[in-house]
């Protein structure tokens, strides 16, 4: 089935209309010691897509808070371990979960301290980390528990705030079974990760493998390095909520990894689906030196804006052109062909997939 010359014209005046929006900058009186936001051009991101129904589970440490002490962050918190509580109190109340969330769901453009990437979101948290422990007392039968909740509470973005430093078979096979459900799983890496050697290498392409940098892309000394590795993100001295009473500044893996999850929430807001949203955001990363994949930076730097043009990128022009149409156009119907020109894995390749992808015809990156 093709589409006729006058559908073509019609979509792409709609995608003009669409993609013509006034840029957004946040009320956030906070924002300004925010520079990894602009590190990974979230601002142009915010063009696109500011968040929505996208629901997003951490797994980690816990929460230094709850929606009802501070409304800026809505999330819940689930205990799978022995912990009596559900609260983030491995180090004084400031752990990695809690970070995480701040960075990934600050309700954004509302006058109140930070801007979150994602500024309408759904997080649960889980406390897989024992009363005051530390990492390496995390179970792998807790952790497993919490993902698979996580994937049955509907999670479609899982982010692992865990260095993995031992051997997880029951972790690697709830990896597998969340992947297998085209969730999103995203994990932070550190030096603790002893080269990645311990991750779930075999849980497949899809799972997204970060490390920390500092604001332009430099690697830090406690990020994780090997050929498994995705992408990099901030993750020195990231300003973000600790407890009721605000703020301090993290340095770690999982908040690097937390602004990828976030970015990865907006594209699943655009409907853009599991496989192709790890394309694009690798796809779309601002290469670092050495030019190409390398163990240190993997495809190199978050970049949001990149990330939400990849997504209509047919040719990997780093452009939405007539030319990304008229091939979206040529596999109209299809039942398979490439999975990219299916932009929101649906197998299928109809018109919602040039909906999403001629929403932002005329981006570049």
């Amino acid at each position: 089935m093709k589409i006729s010359a006058a559908i073509l014209i019609a979509l792409v005046a709609v995608a003009a209309l669409v993609s013509s929006g006034l840029s957004l900058t946040p009320n956030d009186p906070m924002l300004g010691q925010q520079p990894a936001l602009t590190a990974i051009k979230a601002s142009q991101a915010w063009d696109y897509e500011t968040g929505g129904p996208t629901k997003v589970a951490i797994i980690g440490t816990g929460a230094g808070f709850t929606s009802t002490t501070i409304p800026d962050l809505p999330l819940s918190v689930v205990v799978t371990s022995d912990a009596p509580d559900p609260f983030d109190d491995v180090v004084g109340n400031y752990g990695a979960s809690t970070s995480s969330a701040s960075i990934i769901g600050s309700t954004g453009n509302n006058g109140e301290a930070l801007a979150g990437v994602m500024w309408q979101s759904d997080i649960r948290v889980y406390k897989i980390v024992r009363e005051g422990s530390n990492h390496a007392q995390v179970t792998d039968l807790d952790t497993a528990e919490a993902i698979n909740d996580a994937v049955s509470w509907g999670a479609q973005v899982i982010q692992i705030d865990y260095a993995f430093t031992v051997e997880m078979p029951l972790t690697l096979v709830a990896v597998n079974a969340a992947l297998f459900a085209n969730r999103l799983v995203v994990i932070g890496v550190n030096s603790a990760s002893a080269g990645l050697g311990y991750l779930p290498v075999n849980a497949g392409p899809e799972l997204l493998v970060v490390a920390a940098t500092d604001t332009v892309g430099n690697p830090l000394g406690y990020d994780g390095e090997g050929a498994q590795l995705d992408l990099v993100a901030p993750g020195n001295q990231v300003w973000a909520r600790a407890n009721a009473a605000c703020c301090v500044d993290f340095s770690q893996a999982g908040t690097a990894a937390a602004f990828v999850t976030g970015v990865a929430g907006l594209l699943r807001d655009r409907l853009v689906g599991e496989w192709n949203v790890r394309r694009v955001l690798t796809a779309g990363a601002t290469d670092l030196s050495p030019a190409g994949f390398d163990n240190a930076t993997g495809y190199g730097l978050l970049n949001a804006d990149c990330a939400m043009t990849m997504a209509g990128d047919m040719n990997n022009s780093l452009n939405v052109d007539i030319t990304d149409a008229v091939l979206l156009v040529d596999m109209f119907g299809q039942p398979g062909g490439e999975i990219k020109y299916d932009v929101n894995n649906d197998g299928g390749i109809d018109l919602q997939d040039a909906l999403i992808s001629l929403a932002i015809f005329g981006a570049a990156c």
